[in-house]
């Protein structure tokens, strides 16, 4: 597969130190911050928020979003009580990205088991889908960020349905 995914869960706001939900939750992090970090160090921009956020380590080209939700959740499902707890008093958000490259269509399908601990964390879920051509590489750190970042101006076509193609209805 030549599509990538991710799934980052965060847990963003002003009431807590990333350092004291590490150790309430004994979940060590991917990235951790703080209120006037700098957001790149490229940049002046600085963080308005302190934040803990925890990446699914699955590989990015080889599984489906399902499977890195899960992956995630599986790491957070201990403390689904206490996440549940500081998500409704801060920004708790599942964010899911999907460059899909050329032709590929990655599936994004959630089974019922996985929208109920969504929902059980009380976090909101954001997908990001990016219809990238085959002529697309990654960049040096092996993504897409600079293409979607520079705001890269490129026209990009879906193909159409074909006639064997279905359309399901709810």
């Amino acid at each position: 597969m030549k599509s990538e995914i991710s799934v980052t869960f965060t847990l963003t706001g002003l009431n807590f130190k990333p350092d004291d939900i590490t150790n309430k939750l004994g979940i060590i992090p991917t990235k951790t911050w703080l209120v006037g970090d700098l957001i790149n160090p490229k940049t002046l921009l600085k963080r308005k928020e302190n934040g803990w956020s925890l990446q699914s380590e699955l590989e990015l080209n080889n599984y489906e979003l399902e499977d890195h939700l899960k992956n995630v959740l599986e790491k957070l499902h201990s403390q689904s009580n206490l996440l549940k707890e500081l998500c409704l008093k801060n920004y708790g958000e599942l964010s899911c990205i999907v460059y899909a490259i050329g032709e590929e269509r990655p599936s994004i399908h959630l089974d019922q088991e996985l929208i109920q601990k969504i929902h059980q964390l009380n976090c909101e879920i954001d997908i990001d889908l990016y219809f990238l051509p085959d002529e697309v590489k990654p960049n040096q750190n092996g993504n897409f960020n600079d293409i979607i970042n520079n705001n890269i101006n490129a026209t990009f076509s879906v193909p159409p349905l074909s006639e064997s193609s279905t359309i399901k209805k709810c």
